[in-house]
């Protein structure tokens, strides 16, 4: 996941003031994972981990579960953050962003970091 570093720190804020850290996004993105896997079938739950791949070759999400998935991570961020994405319309991420846990959690939070975002 991405390091985050000292020019990052000040304009990553969430609601209340709080610094988001590439930590944090990782814990919303398991905990929409959480959500994802009580919805979907045995063979698609995922495990919560960086390496877990999901859209690639062996990956076990329809492209249904993908959206859900991230529908569920733009509710958590909005709840826990006070942020506002927008990751299936008008600002999809790039595919390769997609390709496991770990580049998910690191698109995420490079777009978290963003000015103005």
């Amino acid at each position: 996941m991405a390091a985050l570093n000292s020019n990052q720190s000040a304009s990553n804020h969430g609601a209340a003031g709080s610094v988001i850290t590439p930590q944090l996004v990782g814990e919303a993105v398991f905990r929409a994972i959480d959500l994802l896997n009580d919805t979907v079938a045995e063979t698609q739950r995922l495990t919560k981990s960086a390496d877990t791949t999901l859209v690639d070759t062996g990956g076990s999400l329809d492209s249904m579960a993908m959206v859900n998935l991230l529908i569920f991570v733009e509710d958590d961020v909005s709840a826990n953050f006070g942020r506002e994405l927008d990751l299936t319309g008008n600002e999809p991420l790039d595919p390769r962003d997609l390709k496991t846990v770990g580049s998910f959690i690191d698109a995420l939070f490079r777009r978290l970091s963003e000015p103005g975002s």
